[in-house]
């Protein structure tokens, strides 16, 4: 509550223009419940917690905004005690719904934590990281979305939750591949007419 009252004074005081938010695995209060010493049955547990602080109704949803079709996705599902990223059967139904109701001819801007697109499952050997968590596992059934429904009309995908170059000494080898690869990413899709910003990996 203290870290989330916090976010709140800075974003209220210093953010003028309206934010929308989604969900991200740092955001999710309790699912380890062995090291946060909850029981699941906390007012706020899970995914309760990001949708009250984000003021979210539902932890998924679409809205349009100056000509544009914005997507807000969950890519956070549990997992053992932990979670994994992947949109789920419910919401991959309802995405799919959500595309094919939006006219072909309207710019659409996609966010989620876990990206649909990423360089870091490349750049670590842990099969279970790369598997679960730098990116949404079912990518390919999404990315079949945007060929059936969009084609290269998607003009920018957000992505947040590479924060690889957070890591240093050890990975600056690996933070300079990194960039490289961000960089041959944006050049390929701007060539498709796929625009990506915000691909920066948090040096």
């Amino acid at each position: 509550d203290i870290e989330w009252g916090l976010w709140k004074k800075i974003t209220e005081a210093e953010c003028s223009i309206p934010i929308e938010s989604c969900i991200g695995n740092h955001d999710v209060f309790g699912w380890n419940k062995k090291a946060a010493k909850t029981t699941g049955d906390e007012p706020l547990y899970g995914k309760k917690m990001p949708m009250h602080y984000y003021k979210l109704e539902t932890r998924y949803r679409s809205f349009d905004k100056a000509g544009w079709h914005f997507i807000a996705l969950d890519g956070i599902q549990p997992s053992g005690s932990g979670f994994m990223s992947r949109l789920d059967d419910e919401q991959m139904q309802w995405f799919a719904k959500d595309l094919a109701q939006t006219n072909p001819e309207t710019p659409v801007l996609i966010f989620s934590h876990p990206p649909i697109l990423s360089v870091c499952g490349q750049l670590f050997r842990d099969a279970q990281w790369n598997a679960s968590y730098w990116t949404i596992n079912n990518a390919p059934a999404i990315i079949d979305l945007f060929r059936k429904h969009l084609a290269a009309d998607i003009k920018k995908i957000r992505k947040l939750h590479d924060n690889l170059l957070r890591f240093e000494n050890d990975f600056n080898d690996v933070s300079a591949t990194a960039e490289v690869l961000r960089k041959r990413l944006v050049e390929t899709f701007a060539s498709a007419g796929i625009y990506v910003f915000d691909f920066s990996l948090n040096p």
